[in-house]
């Protein structure tokens, strides 16, 4: 993950620049020039990096583990086997496809709503860091959404509630587009299993959704871009 957040965040972001200057002023070629070197880039220099991983794979567990030669070499294999994905992710790539694509639909039409609203409010980009933040706690990255259970139940206890009923804290979470994402991706790497109906469906719906928002708020408002600028 350290390789990734400091070159493909890095670049993402640099990139993010030039390619909102060619959508405003509808160059689609230099869109998917800019947006094919930003990829090739990453994936450059992330393939070292998982090679380097996997050559130091043995004095890596010798340093962090204090392992001795023998267990060094077998616990090598298991990081190896980990950074490849293991046979239980490698029979999942084809789901984490499909939700990456969903992914990627539901942050492009984010993301033109954003650069549009940021063209006419300047401060929406320091707003949206602190929002992205309350945004990630908020999606049951560090927790799981079942300790919301005890909360609402406890609250209930305590006399808050919603004519008689406990106040639903657990269901408006999960109606929280990035719980959705997540829970796909749980699925398909930490229990190897598709994700279940309901959450694909709506991991389609919210991608639908927003892409399609995103591409008539852009279409509508990137004329005005440069008077704006």
């Amino acid at each position: 993950m350290l390789p990734h957040s400091l070159v493909a965040v890095s670049l993402a972001t640099a990139l993010f620049t030039p390619l909102s200057k060619y959508a405003a002023a509808d160059d689609t070629a230099a869109v998917k020039d800019s947006f094919r070197t930003g990829v090739n880039l990453v994936g450059l220099v992330n393939m070292f990096f998982t090679a380097a991983f996997i050559a130091l794979a043995g004095p890596a567990a010798m340093v962090v583990g204090g392992a001795g030669f023998e267990q060094a070499r077998a616990l090598s294999l298991v990081i190896i086997a980990m950074i490849l994905g293991g046979p239980g992710v490698l029979a999942m790539i084809p789901a984490l496809l499909v939700v990456t694509v969903l992914v990627g639909m539901f942050a492009v039409g984010l993301g033109l709503m954003l650069s549009i609203a940021t063209v006419y409010f300047r401060d929406l980009g320091h707003l949206w860091q602190i929002f992205n933040q309350m945004w990630m706690y908020a999606s049951g990255v560090v927790f799981s959404l079942n300790m919301l259970d005890s909360v609402q139940n406890r609250l209930f206890d305590a006399g808050w509630q919603i004519n008689g009923a406990p106040i639903p804290i657990t269901t408006m979470a999960r109606l929280n587009p990035a719980e959705t994402y997540l829970e796909a991706f749980r699925s398909c790497l930490y229990d190897f299993a598709l994700p279940s109906q309901p959450v694909f469906l709506a991991c389609l719906a919210w991608a639908i959704v927003m892409l399609t928002l995103g591409l008539v708020f852009f279409r509508r408002h990137s004329a005005s871009i440069v008077e704006e600028l």
